[in-house]
């Protein structure tokens, strides 16, 4: 997997205490016609790899990917939900 393999070439300089986060929110991913269980086969592979090297990895995204384009029961690493907020002002 190339993200994989370039995400573990730019850390490899470094010893990390924290997770290393795959965010998977791709638009053209779904567009491209990969499927639910093709996603979390991807998150697996990902994930996998950088734990194999000695990091410890984790899933970012938001609910909408989580629970609609990612079987998350098949999924045994960290999860990261990503939470935008979004704030109105009011000028007076």
């Amino acid at each position: 997997m190339a993200e994989a393999e370039l995400t573990l070439k730019k850390l490899q300089p470094y010893k990390l205490e924290y997770p290393v986060a795959y965010d998977l929110e791709v638009a053209s991913m779904l567009s491209d016609g990969l499927s639910k269980e093709d996603l979390t086969a991807m998150v697996n592979a990902y994930c996998k790899k950088v734990q194999n090297a000695g990091f410890i990895p984790m899933v970012y995204a938001n609910r909408t990917w989580l629970t609609k384009y990612m079987n998350l029961s098949k999924i045994p690493y960290d999860i990261g939900l990503r939470h935008t907020l979004k704030i109105r002002f009011m000028f007076l």
